[in-house]
């Protein structure tokens, strides 16, 4: 089953404007809309010897200043990091010392951060999807925008055979691609709005 194949299937149940390409390529965006902003969903194949692709999500916000957050995924702790801050006090929690204790989270205005994290939909699209990640960095060439960042390593099920359209149905309905989807694009909206909710200090 195919990237591409994937996704269109996806597009058929959640809207969005599909770009396809062929058939067993990587060449595929959907984009789906937030506010009036576009989420924009593709794929990268970083092994074509391996077969190995990430998926990533990217969804525009305009903020009043340049600002970055990193939230990075529950994996990325080590064991020895998660056991020290289950035990000393993090002096730079952004005032949620249980999301701290699971996850690296770094920012340049922790006043800012702290107002973000205390959103409640936030917190808990964090809890329901502690193997994902987001990155809030700025534009290059344009003022205030920035971009919120979500990358997945591919959901099973993905390969680059062809299949029938029953079969292609069958795969999708039974592997993970739909709802892992789902986590990231509920992970990003979570995050705009939190962004989105607050004055920046």
């Amino acid at each position: 089953m195919s990237w591409n194949s994937y996704l269109h299937l996806y597009s058929t149940k959640r809207g969005g404007e599909f770009v396809g390409g062929y058939q067993t390529k990587y060449d595929c965006t959907l984009i789906l809309r937030h506010r009036d902003m576009p989420i924009v969903i593709r794929a990268v194949e970083e092994s074509q010897r391996l077969l190995t692709e990430r998926i990533f999500l990217h969804l525009p916000v305009h903020l009043e200043s340049p600002y970055t957050l990193r939230i990075r995924d529950k994996g990325t702790m080590s064991k020895g990091i998660a056991l020290a801050r289950s035990i000393l006090p993090n002096s730079n929690d952004f005032g949620q010392p249980t999301l701290t204790k699971e996850r690296n989270i770094t920012s340049d205005n922790a006043p800012f951060t702290k107002m973000v994290l205390q959103d409640l939909a936030l917190r808990n699209q964090l809890e329901k999807s502690p193997h994902l990640g987001v990155t809030v960095l700025p534009e290059l060439y344009a003022d205030n925008v920035h971009q919120i960042s979500i990358a997945h390593a591919s959901p099973p099920g993905l390969d680059s055979f062809y299949h029938s359209r029953e079969s292609m149905e069958e795969q999708y309905k039974d592997c993970a691609f739909e709802a892992e989807i789902d986590s990231m694009v509920a992970l990003a909206k979570a995050t705009y709005d939190a962004l989105t909710a607050y004055r920046m200090p």
